[in-house]
């Protein structure tokens, strides 16, 4: 059977505007471009016969007043903290969504630990569950916030490690970090705001923000910087930690000898030399691998009971290939990723222990 993903969206009724996995492999959410937000889990199929199949199956179809505007990004939380996801739109609004449970019985326990026995109401042509074996199982837009400038470009959850903390930024070089208070609820959120000046430099909210798209990533939890994260806004990268109950940005890198950047990932493996690596792709093809270095006196004490390792941000590798990317994923391995270019191609590369990127999209084999 092929449960390959284009196979799963084929069986939507509109073009699909944005696809989130889930880091437990078997859901997704999916955008289309009436803001309806269509959730699809590979279950266990036990038909009249007495086979059972895996089938990617739709179990939700969601949409609320606050979806407005096209869906830009979405990202699922860490699996600990239950069925989150949450959903940047142009309307300037972040929506955080969960799984309403009822005891053992939503969807995900079916997903996870029990099969369902499909009568003749169902064929496996419709790929979407009958109405009364869904109507117990139910997801709620738990908070919404309206606090952004313009579109809203990327958001990503933290690394479990420090809690549900969600950043999301927009167009206009607005950081915003939600942190959630009440994990039973996941009602009660502090916010806090970081704003990039149009001189590209780290600065208070009363600076006036400029209209180029930020993108941002966490840093892993292994790679020993604490609770951090990566910003890249035009031709400038920030990292950006929280030392001493605050944000501070510790370092601003200037990239030179290329256009925007439009996407950063860092990637979730942590080399066996303690460094790690991540990637920024630009607006004229440019692909470049940094990765982080220890410095001398790195372990620097800010308080008594935190320590934060201080690294220095360098340069590995770069190309250039002749179209334009705006978007790039690392695999979980943490040593192949994924590029996307306008032109709805993808080119997967491979990085080498000598920081090479080598393209092997054309490849049937690969060995790492």
């Amino acid at each position: 059977m092929d449960l390959s993903l284009p196979c799963v969206l084929e069986d939507l009724d509109e073009f699909v505007l944005e696809v989130a996995h889930h880091d437990c492999g078997d859901r997704i959410a999916a955008a289309d471009m009436k803001c309806r937000i269509h959730i699809l889990d590979l279950l266990h199929i036990s038909n009249i016969y007495g086979e059972v199949l895996l089938e990617w199956i739709k179990t939700a179809e969601l949409s609320s007043e606050e979806t407005l505007g096209a869906i830009r990004k979405i990202s699922w939380s860490p699996h600990k903290f239950g069925q989150i996801f949450a959903v940047g739109f142009s309307n300037k609004t972040v929506c955080v969504w969960s799984e309403i449970r009822h005891g053992y019985h939503d969807s995900y326990h079916f997903v996870r630990n029990r099969s369902l026995q499909i009568n003749e109401d169902y064929t496996l042509d419709n790929k979407e569950l009958p109405l009364k074996m869904c109507k117990d199982y139910a997801w709620k837009c738990v908070v919404s916030f309206n606090i952004f400038n313009s579109y809203v470009t990327d958001v990503k959850f933290a690394p479990s490690e420090y809690g549900l903390i969600l950043a999301a930024c927009d167009s206009s070089n607005k950081v915003a970090l939600f942190t959630c208070n009440n994990i039973l609820t996941k009602s009660n959120w502090d916010v806090e705001i970081i704003i990039l000046d149009d001189q590209q430099r780290y600065q208070s909210l009363t600076e006036t923000p400029t209209n180029i798209p930020t993108y941002l990533d966490w840093v892993p939890f292994e790679s020993n910087m604490g609770l951090t994260m990566v910003v890249a806004s035009g031709y400038f990268i920030y990292i950006i930690s929280y030392i001493d109950q605050s944000w501070k940005c510790l370092e601003t890198i200037k990239v030179n000898e290329c256009d925007i950047i439009r996407d950063i990932c860092w990637s979730p493996y942590v080399c066996w030399i303690d460094y790690s690596r991540f990637v920024t792709v630009h607006n004229d093809g440019c692909i470049i691998l940094w990765r982080t270095k220890d410095v001398e006196d790195s372990k620097v004490s800010h308080t008594t009971l935190e320590y934060v390792y201080k690294k220095e941000i360098i340069q590995m590798s770069r190309l250039k290939i002749s179209k334009p990317l705006y978007k790039v994923l690392w695999h979980n391995l943490g040593q192949m990723f994924t590029t996307s270019s306008y032109d709805k191609s993808l080119n997967h590369w491979i990085v080498n222990d000598y920081g090479q990127m080598i393209d092997v999209t054309e490849f049937k084999e690969i060995y790492i």
